[in-house]
């Protein structure tokens, strides 16, 4: 016997050669295998956008704690002998500069250099506050020679320093040290700003014509104060 059946709601028609006693079992199959969807459709794949965040980063500047600083702007390495003059600000830890008086200012400071006849290997350089307060002072002074209209910065040391605190009439230092004596380079003053500091003070260089580090033209390294 041949059976037509239809799927409910569509217009195609499921035929079946059976005998008459699976007429039921078969009608209840083709009715099984009808639906709204093809079994074969291919289903549009599930696409997940990753959403990137982008952050920005920046630089400052001063003597905060944390990576090695580097080196100040003000004395960038050089290929040659010529430098821009001017002089930059001695880099201080301000963060604790109001804890006894505030920090010291360059006008409430004499700053001397040492009598010695000859070019010492370490220059120590003597800060006195000879204003009317107590103040504290901590990190690395700037440093310039100038001469014949060239300047050649003391770059940044190793050495770690304290802050230190300066009653009326106190002193500290901090220690100089040149490349050498008897180069190309003859200095006729010596520029010294105090940490934390933009005013500078000027100084006589009384030791003559001192050498350059090699592709670099710094006149030497300076160390922190106190250290």
């Amino acid at each position: 016997m041949r059976s037509s059946l239809r799927c409910p709601g569509t217009g195609t028609a499921v035929h079946r050669r059976v005998a008459h006693f699976l007429v039921v079992t078969a009608a209840a199959t083709a009715l099984a295998g009808c639906g709204t969807g093809d079994a074969n459709t291919v289903q549009p794949p599930i696409v997940e956008t990753a959403t990137k965040a982008v952050t920005g980063g920046g630089t400052g500047s001063g003597g905060a704690a944390g990576a090695a600083p580097a080196e100040p702007t003000r004395a960038a390495a050089r290929d040659s002998d010529t430098t821009s003059s001017g002089t930059g600000t001695g880099t201080g830890t301000d963060a604790d500069a109001d804890a006894d008086g505030g920090r010291c200012h360059t006008t409430d400071l004499s700053i001397e250099l040492p009598d010695d006849d000859t070019l010492p290997a370490d220059i120590s350089v003597t800060i006195s506050n000879t204003g009317q307060r107590t103040c504290t002072m901590g990190g690395f002074p700037g440093v310039d020679l100038q001469g014949d209209g060239l300047t050649h910065a003391f770059r940044r040391g190793d050495t770690s320093g304290r802050r230190v605190t300066l009653s009326p009439g106190d002193s500290t230092h901090f220690t100089l040290r040149p490349v050498g004596a008897g180069g190309e380079f003859s200095p006729e003053t010596i520029v010294i700003t105090p940490p934390d500091e933009t005013e500078h003070q000027t100084l006589p260089w009384p030791w003559g014509a001192v050498r350059l580090a090699e592709n670099t033209a710094y006149a030497g390294t300076v160390e922190p104060v106190g250290a």
